[in-house]
């Protein structure tokens, strides 16, 4: 079980989906820290993934995949 716990917002959950380095952070720290992303953020994210991907030309479908990864009862 992981010693310290960080609350994720929308804004990182998108950066993790969409970027390198916010993903490649919680994969290196899964094992030591507790990732908690609140509903409303992942909502909020959700919301604007699909809009934000096509802007950087990625697959908006792949990045509602990845984002849906993350969502975890």
């Amino acid at each position: 079980m992981p010693g310290k716990a960080l609350v994720i917002d929308a804004n990182i959950l998108i950066r993790a989906v969409l970027g390198k380095g916010v993903f490649e952070l919680i994969e290196r720290y899964a094992a030591r820290v507790l990732f908690v992303v609140p509903a409303i953020a992942y909502s909020d994210a959700e919301e604007h993934v699909t809009h934000l991907a096509i802007t950087r030309r990625n697959d908006p479908q792949t990045a509602i995949a990845l984002l849906h990864s993350f969502y975890v009862w």
